[in-house]
């Protein structure tokens, strides 16, 4: 698996340099911070993901003080070579609509690939997963119109299956629905839900989510409708299994409940 890690990096890292819809390019980090970062192990390149082009014409404004995002950027940093900056720009009539990207193995291949929330004009918010050429790897569903949004709660095996999966919580403001997913043959499948759940509030800078282990099974950390109760989630026999853990005092409780087992 290192050995097959490599050389998709390498592909990868080949193409960013070479292909014409991939060229580098200056960019202007006007919202630096909001992103994640990974280190391949084997060729010590560095790959960082973020937001570029700050604007409001969405107009949705859920995220207190953070703007939306004109477009994607993903550099890569070679040990001893100059970063390349590659950019996905986006339509005018959609943005990203996220905290920031994030970078996690959803495909299963030891290579991570970035997850993030991109809504339009149209329909609103939908889950988008790119490989490291910022290539779209799968999307989800539209949720149906504009100013409806969906905010990411974590990625891990939250079926115990030995597969990556990714949960989150669509219109957390509204219905408040927590919503499993899985890649199966290059498209995202819905595999479970629960209402009364949710992790974010509107003017909230912060999604209040976590990732946990316990026994050898992931769960995903959030919030109970009401915000008075932290609770834990996971698939079981193709059931979502809710486990309570505390009361919810802030995001902080959330970290120490991620940190938690019984």
């Amino acid at each position: 698996m290192k050995i097959r890690s490599m050389i998709v990096a390498g592909m990868v890292f080949s193409l960013l340099l070479t292909g014409p819809a991939l060229a580098c390019e200056p960019v202007q980090f006007d919202l630096a911070g909001r992103g994640a970062s990974w280190t391949d192990p084997e060729t010590g390149t560095n790959w960082r993901v973020g937001m570029v082009g700050a604007t409001d014409r969405y107009g949705h404004g859920i995220m207190g003080g953070l703007k939306d995002a004109e477009a994607l950027v993903m550099t890569s940093v070679p040990p001893g070579a100059a970063p390349c900056h590659i950019v996905r720009r986006l339509p005018s009539s959609e943005v990203v609509e996220d905290t920031g990207p994030r970078l996690a193995d959803v495909t299963g291949d030891n290579i991570p690939e970035v997850i993030t929330v991109i809504a339009s004009q149209t329909g609103g918010a939908r889950l988008v997963v790119l490989d490291l050429s910022l290539s779209i790897v799968a999307e989800g569903p539209e949720i149906g119109r504009p100013f409806r949004w969906l905010a990411v709660a974590g990625m891990g095996d939250f079926d115990n299956d030995g597969r990556p999966d990714i949960a989150y919580v669509e219109t957390p403001h509204l219905r408040k629905l927590l919503k499993f997913w899985t890649l199966e043959g290059g498209r995202l499948v819905q595999t479970g839900q629960q209402s009364g759940l949710t992790n974010h509030q509107i003017g909230d800078e912060f999604i209040a989510s976590a990732l946990r282990s316990c026994e050898g099974r992931d769960q995903v950390v959030l919030v109970d409708a009401s915000w008075e109760t932290i609770v834990a989630a996971s698939l079981v026999d193709g059931a979502v299994a809710i486990e309570e853990i505390g009361p919810y005092t802030g995001p902080e409780s959330i970290d120490i409940a991620a940190e938690w087992c019984p």
